[in-house]
């Protein structure tokens, strides 16, 4: 009976407690929390109420709850019970035990550390980004330096083109040149006492001149 006793005054000191906290968590307090908070807190504070009204009955009616009615009451994990989430999620290890201010600077943590983390991979999307604009930089100047060389190979061929074309030329006009000093030099006379002063004579006065100096001689 005494033991009962005790289990109702710690479950109405644990409602008040959670329902000072609840008031003080009002949308119009300083903390506000989001809606959601506030129903999940208030189904809590329901439902603790309930299993008071359920001890404070079988206290009166001096009636030991049955089992299944004290599973119930207390959940299966003991006084854990009350914290349960309504929507049947399950708090993670992170979060478990601590408050709600400690709660919201693990959050802020978090959210830092992301920060950090966001900062460090844009920092190295921006150096990829600029090696990647360099990389481009340096092929555009390989390629005009290509194009340069590929110009400056056109202009020697056409240049040697041109000079193998004047060689030819130069070629064919010396043969010509050869035929033809060759053939003058078979029609030059012979100069003698006789025709030295004459600087060209027919081949038929030449001879006749020649015979006539071989007679006198």
């Amino acid at each position: 009976m005494q033991r009962r006793q005790d289990m109702l005054d710690n479950l109405s000191a644990k409602e008040r407690q959670i329902e000072d906290a609840f008031r003080n968590d009002r949308p119009d307090s300083s903390e506000g929390r989001t809606q959601r908070e506030l129903e999940r807190r208030q189904n809590m504070l329901d439902n603790l109420a309930s299993k008071e009204k359920q001890l404070n009955d079988a206290s009166k009616n001096d009636q030991v709850p049955a089992p299944n009615e004290r599973s119930n009451l207390f959940g299966n994990q003991g006084s854990a019970g009350f914290h349960d989430d309504p929507w049947a999620t399950e708090e993670s290890e992170e979060t478990r035990g601590l408050g709600v201010s400690d709660i919201r600077q693990q959050q802020t943590r978090v959210m830092d550390e992301q920060d950090q983390g966001l900062d460090v991979l844009s920092t190295i999307i921006a150096r990829q980004k600029q090696l990647g604009q360099a990389i481009g930089d340096e092929v555009d100047l390989q390629n005009e330096l290509i194009d340069d060389i590929q110009t400056g190979v056109a202009k020697t061929d056409a240049r040697l083109l041109k000079e193998t074309r004047h060689v030819k030329i130069v070629d064919k006009k010396s043969a010509n040149c050869d035929g033809e000093t060759q053939q003058s030099n078979c029609h030059q006379p012979k100069v003698t006492r006789h025709n030295m002063l004459v600087p060209w004579i027919h081949p038929t006065v030449c001879a006749t001149l020649t015979n006539s100096n071989q007679t006198i001689l």
